[in-house]
């Protein structure tokens, strides 16, 4: 399937970048909530555009489906009324919305406490899906680490799709899949692998380019819960950083 390219005008401010009668997508900037609780959040600013949204029940409220890491960037989904809030929900649950990450990346330059041996067999490559569970780390629990897959509790992957070395070789552009997502998972499996994410500094990453965090949630796939067609929406793929 073609996807339909979304492009945001400010990638430092908030925007509904796409919308229907019973969804919309909205870009989320880096350093900013995804939803409410700790500061200004992208659903609130949603909710004033859209006030339908602050009517539907579930989760977190507004009609927000899935969520962004504070300093992740990228394309969020929300519903418009309650009936496709809860179509969504169903979708979700059956790993059939589809996210998907660009991500900018650079090897390690040592060792990072507190994660296992990561045991592949291929120094300098990594493997098609890296799998795990998760507990809390470090101070006031803010970080997570790896720990290892067991019949107790749920494991969660991630989808390696591409691995590519950047035109001046200092860093890799990756483009990974997830279906259901822990916190910080892809920040997490990336360092664990032994390529942090770019300006990353909880996980070890090295600070490169633009202030930000080199990763993005790309593209969204899903079935409109109106019309049941499938549909693709992404972002351009992440530029490379001067690093």
């Amino acid at each position: 399937m073609k996807p339909e390219f979304l492009t945001p005008k400010n990638l430092h401010a908030p925007e509904v970048i796409f919308e229907s009668a019973d969804f919309f997508i909205a870009y989320k900037p880096p350093k900013m909530h995804s939803a409410p609780g700790s500061g200004p959040s992208l659903a609130e600013w949603c909710a004033l555009r859209f006030p339908e949204i602050n009517k539907i029940t579930g989760r977190g409220g507004y009609g927000l489906l899935h969520r962004l890491d504070y300093e992740t960037h990228g394309l969020l989904l929300f519903a418009r009324n309650q009936k496709s809030f809860d179509m969504f929900t169903l979708m979700q649950e059956r790993g059939e919305v589809i996210k998907e990450y660009g991500v900018l990346a650079a090897e390690a330059s040592g060792a990072i406490a507190g994660f296992p041996p990561f045991t592949y067999e291929n120094p300098g490559g990594l493997p098609p899906v890296i799998a795990s569970q998760f507990r809390p780390y470090g101070p006031g629990r803010k970080e997570v680490r790896p720990c290892a897959i067991s019949g107790l509790g749920k494991n969660y992957s991630t989808v390696i799709l591409k691995n590519n070395i950047c035109p001046a070789g200092s860093c890799r552009y990756m483009e990974v899949r997830i279906e259901k997502g822990f916190r910080h998972q892809i920040r997490c499996h990336l360092a664990w692998a032994g390529f942090p994410v770019l300006n990353d500094p909880l996980y070890g990453g090295k600070k490169a380019g633009v202030g930000f965090l080199g990763l993005r949630a790309a593209s969204l796939r899903f079935t409109d819960p109106g019309t049941e067609k499938e549909l693709f929406y992404t972002l351009p793929e992440l530029d490379f950083f001067d690093i």
